[in-house]
């Protein structure tokens, strides 16, 4: 059987930021097939999702958070929960595959965090919610293995470090 193909393509959020996303293509919005949205991890793309979308006969969109992959980042002291699930909000309301339908929701460590806090918000969008690989609660900053850890970049998902240091006090 051969793999489905997976086509790129990208939405402005409402925040006017282009959000990419990748779907299998072999489904066309007319479909009853329930729809899969996946959402990666932090310094990941959707990329991550790849062979789960081609092992899957059902409809899959993996998407690219802000900043990662195809994905604008925008303002970087934006880059929050919140944001991320109206960035996902906006990928649901523009795409025929999800508009109206109940769909799977995905998300895999910090995507996870944002698949929660997405069905949170939106649980008449959701037919099932699978997390993955996500720690529930937040660990203490004694227990992380790098010395000087700032807590507060760490939590707001900050990621544009040049190099280890940089994250230090």
């Amino acid at each position: 059987m051969a793999l489905p193909l997976i086509r790129p393509n990208s939405i402005k959020s409402s925040a006017n930021l282009a959000i990419s996303y990748v779907e299998s293509c072999s489904h066309d919005a007319n479909t009853d097939e329930t729809v899969t949205l996946f959402i990666h991890g932090l310094d990941s793309s959707s990329h991550t999702w790849r062979r789960v979308q081609q092992s899957l006969t059902t409809p899959t969109i993996a998407i690219d958070c802000r900043g990662c992959g195809n994905s604008e980042l925008g303002d970087p002291d934006e880059f929050t929960s919140d944001a991320l699930v109206a960035d996902v909000k906006s990928v649901v309301d523009s795409h025929p595959l999800l508009q109206k339908k109940r769909f799977v929701l995905v998300g895999h460590s910090m995507g996870g965090r944002v698949a929660m806090c997405y069905a949170a918000k939106h649980p008449e969008d959701i037919s099932a919610l699978v997390i993955e690989d996500m720690d529930i609660m937040r660990r203490e900053v004694n227990s992380n293995f790098i010395p000087n850890f700032n807590e507060a970049k760490a939590l707001s998902f900050e990621r544009l470090h040049p190099n280890l240091d940089s994250v230090k006090n």
